[in-house]
């Protein structure tokens, strides 16, 4: 047959690829794999860095408004307004630190291994040395009028009074406070009753509480109140909440808080792991006019005149993912980390709300 047509070369068929196109094919191959795994990678690392800042930055906002909220609040006492002095505790240990109300706010600065006041033996062992620790004290904003029948025998006589079931939030061993305003009692509820649709809140001198092994912690010295309350008045919880930096389960530091519980009890609890660090200054009012004229630590100042709070926390990232150790500023310093994980600080300035100028 004539593979000629028109007078053109004869047609060569392909027969493969010779050494040298299937080396560029390779080289060219190669190049182009870098480029994706390249991309692959620095997305990888791009997503890995936005995860960590995004969890970081979560758990700052988190423990911001848990620590602020709680400062906000200290010193409140309801609708009581008096000197805090003469309100009468009859709690046996009535100056515990768990339910102290004489000092609504108070701070532990930490230096090396020490602290400034020493830390109250509820703490000890579990702070990490150089991290402060800050304790917010006063009643729970849930409070409960009570309502008839009153006591009636006058001051002294009282051994229960009655609340509405409808907004009732207590609990038998619960540390409560009754104010009407002008007066404020102290005690333990020893037992809790239904009567006639009302709730009968019992307190007595002891430690017998009903329903409860081992009793009241820390019962009544003497359950009789020295005012009478009625229509005005309300009972409520007291509130305790103690922050600290300390190790976690797996070894790990975190933000605690002690928050004090059902009999007496004052229970910590892991807020947000990666936090290493919580520096407070107290904000003191030295002129009386209810704005703060300078910010110290809590052993350098009279915490009676104190009306607002500045605090700061460092946390970081649960993995090494940023290229170097990053260097950060924290408490006025400059700090190059040990490892590679990502940092960021969080803080804030808190005014006391029942403290000098609102």
């Amino acid at each position: 047959m004539n593979t000629r047509r028109n007078g053109s070369a004869p047609l060569r068929r392909q027969r493969g690829l010779g050494l040298i196109e299937i080396m560029v094919a390779l080289a060219i191959s190669a190049v182009l794999l870098t480029g994706v795994v390249q991309i692959f990678l620095s997305s990888k690392l791009s997503y890995r860095v936005a995860d960590a800042n995004a969890r970081v930055q979560e758990g700052g906002r988190f423990a911001v408004n848990f620590i602020s909220e709680d400062l906000r609040m200290a010193g409140y006492l309801g609708c009581f307004r008096s000197d805090i002095s003469i309100i009468e505790n009859g709690l046996n240990s009535p100056s515990a630190f768990g339910w102290d109300l004489g000092k609504p706010l108070e701070g532990h600065d930490g230096d090396g291994g020490s602290w400034s006041p020493p830390l109250p033996a509820e703490l000890v062992g579990r702070v990490l040395p150089g991290t402060d620790v800050v304790v917010s004290r006063g009643l729970a904003s849930d409070g409960i009028r009570l309502v008839p029948p009153y006591p009636s025998g006058g001051p002294g006589s009282a051994g229960q009074l009655f609340v509405n079931p409808a907004g009732d939030n207590l609990s038998t061993a619960d540390i409560v406070m009754v104010t009407n305003c002008r007066n404020g009692s102290i005690f333990q509820i020893t037992n809790k009753q239904n009567a006639g649709g009302k709730i009968n809140i019992v307190y007595s001198a002891g430690t017998g509480c009903g329903g409860i092994p081992g009793g009241c912690v820390p019962g009544n010295d003497d359950p009789k109140l020295s005012y009478r309350y009625g229509a005005d008045a309300e009972i409520a919880r007291l509130r305790t909440s103690v922050y600290y930096v300390g190790n976690n389960a797996a070894g790990e530091p975190a933000l605690f808080s002690m928050q004090l519980g059902n009999n007496g009890a004052l229970q910590p609890q892991e807020l947000v792991a990666g936090v290493e660090d919580l520096q407070v200054l107290y904000g003191e009012d030295l002129n009386d006019n209810g704005i703060a004229n300078r910010y110290a630590r809590a052993h350098e100042v009279n915490m009676e005149n104190v009306v607002s709070v500045r605090y700061s926390l460092l946390l970081r990232s649960e993995d090494n993912i940023t290229g170097e150790p990053q260097v950060y500023l924290y408490n006025g310093e400059e700090h190059t980390a040990a490892d590679r994980r990502l940092r960021r600080v969080f803080g804030s300035t808190v005014k006391l709300r029942n403290r000098g100028i609102l």
